[in-house]
């Protein structure tokens, strides 16, 4: 089974465990601007996207895998529910990790704005080979341990268009956010103001 996962070889995974909606963008004990979750209201800004929270059959976008009830992953999180000597309670998931089975579930959870913010701080997508037997399967997320791998593949940005991934939108904020960087603006600096797409499209079209 293919696995898709966001994650840096020189800083490690995005997050250290699960994807969730609340520390995504937090990468092992940095966080960065660009990783924030920063989205403005500006429709023609390049960082802008519509991604609600509940999808048209009112399932949520992020489905948490302590909330995937009726899954093997749903079973799986509780079956490691524990308290802690200290009274704390929490999941202990030992060396297993999360990513998503397939590319569309992928495009659910992450807008190209936010992964063109990942692929800016040099994080990108893996591609795991994983045995079948070896993967715990929820509704959105899967998990399974790195070391049952068969193979794991870096996606290059040149990669993404095959993933599904929306690339002009992409590369829109991609663009944006590297002449941000190098101006030294901050994005929250920059919410309002009208942004003209022709400009972030042409350089998509060069690209």
């Amino acid at each position: 089974m293919l696995i898709y996962r966001i994650e840096s070889d020189n800083i490690g995974p995005f997050e250290s465990k699960t994807i969730n909606s609340t520390h995504k963008y937090k990468c092992g004990d940095k966080k960065d601007m660009y990783l924030s979750y920063y989205v403005p209201n500006n429709p023609n800004h390049p960082l802008y996207h519509d991604y609600p929270s509940y999808l048209p059959d009112r399932t949520e976008r992020h489905m948490h895998p302590d909330a995937d009830f009726g899954t093997p992953l749903g079973k799986f999180m509780f079956s490691r529910f524990k308290t802690n000597d200290n009274g704390s309670k929490g999941f202990d998931l030992g060396d297993y990790v999360f990513g998503f089975a397939n590319t569309e579930h992928l495009n659910i959870w992450f807008s190209p704005q936010e992964l063109a913010k990942f692929y800016i701080q040099g994080y990108e997508i893996h591609i795991y080979d994983v045995p079948d037997d070896k993967v715990v399967l929820g509704s959105r997320q899967v998990c399974f341990r790195v070391q049952d791998a068969i193979s794991n593949k870096k996606c290059n940005i040149v990669d993404l268009e095959s993933l599904g991934i929306d690339m002009k939108s992409f590369y829109r904020a991609f663009f944006y956010l590297v002449s941000d960087i190098e101006s030294g603006i901050e994005e929250d600096e920059e919410d309002e103001e009208e942004y003209e797409a022709d400009n972030y499209i042409d350089a998509y079209d060069s690209y």
